[in-house]
């Protein structure tokens, strides 16, 4: 695929870690324009960065009921 970088996020547990991958994929592209294109194998394994905020899930609970009273949104600029 030859992803530079693979980050999540979530807003329950970190408020940053939205920010923290705009910032990751903002680096990636800014260092993807003014490097030099390299020769890569055809097949590579391993290569992809996993960045995630959340912390290890310990326990298998279920999560708490949605609340319904107020609408959610999510916008991407």
């Amino acid at each position: 695929m030859g992803a530079v970088a693979y980050a999540e996020c979530t807003s329950k547990y970190s408020e940053n870690s939205v920010r923290d991958v705009f910032h990751v994929t903002t680096v990636a592209s800014v260092h993807r324009i003014h490097r030099t294109p390299i020769k890569r194998a055809a097949s590579r394994k391993g290569g992809v960065k996993r960045v995630s905020q959340a912390p290890p899930r310990t326990d298998h609970t279920p999560p708490p009921p949605l609340r319904k009273d107020r609408a959610k949104s999510c916008v991407i600029m």
